[in-house]
């Protein structure tokens, strides 16, 4: 009798699990090789001195090595709850990637949400790709992967503005946002919305540090098209900051 019900409950258990459809999801990318400069310098600022040429292994030739999880629960109704954590990584010293704050390091400084998706859109919290940096990237024919790509125009504003490149905090635009809240309605016709506000949890200023972004998009019959505003409430990071 007790192994009967024992196997009446690993059934029930199983029954469950296959009808909430859950799953985790462990996925990555290693990307290396040996790198040879011939000149060489300690920043980006036009007058940094020549160190020299320079041969070592360097991580990310095309991306950086990045690893991550995700993983969705399937509540019913159309509804689910999903999460997601990405970062990327040195594969040669083994170091975390960047995060907001210069010089420190982040486990998982791309990605860190929970949300939830339902039949009337998708609300993500925590830190995230921005709306405006997809926006680009699906109007682009390189979709903002290679040299010559829109990537490469919002680098080099950034680097213009004093970006130091010791954070992900760009001074034109961030392309990620920490505490983000994001909505992204469902497509009607080609036609969709993305919404962004990320608190400052400065003391004593509502505005301080904040962020709200908002991007309107097309994508019908071959055509791409996007809007984008964003709004970033914080201080310049780079060098040129008084």
């Amino acid at each position: 009798m007790k192994l009967k019900c024992l196997a009446a409950v690993a059934l029930t258990a199983f029954g469950s699990t296959a009808y909430a459809q859950s799953s985790v999801t462990l996925y990555g990318v290693i990307d290396s090789g040996l790198l040879y400069q011939s000149t060489n310098a300690a920043s980006f600022s036009p007058t940094a001195k020549n160190l020299g040429s320079v041969f070592r292994y360097k991580d990310g030739g095309i991306y950086a090595s990045f690893w991550g999880l995700k993983g969705t629960e399937d509540i019913g109704g159309g509804y689910a709850v999903n999460f997601k954590l990405q970062g990327v990584f040195d594969s040669g010293t083994g170091k975390f990637g960047l995060s907001d704050t210069a010089g420190v390091p982040a486990l998982f400084n791309q990605w860190a949400t929970v949300g939830v998706s339902s039949p009337f859109g998708t609300l993500n919290m925590g830190r995230q790709i921005v709306p405006m940096a997809f926006a680009m990237a699906d109007t682009d024919v390189r979709s903002a992967q290679y040299f010559g790509s829109i990537l490469t125009a919002w680098l080099g504003m950034n680097t213009a503005a004093g970006w130091p490149g010791t954070s992900t905090n760009g001074p034109i635009g961030a392309l990620y946002d920490s505490n983000a809240i994001v909505y992204k309605s469902p497509s009607f016709s080609g036609v969709s919305a993305e919404l962004e506000y990320a608190p400052g949890g400065v003391a004593g200023s509502i505005q301080g540090g904040t962020r709200e972004s908002a991007v309107l998009r097309y994508s019908n019959y071959g055509l791409n098209l996007a809007a984008a505003y964003y709004n970033g409430h914080d201080t310049n990071p780079g060098p040129t900051t008084v």
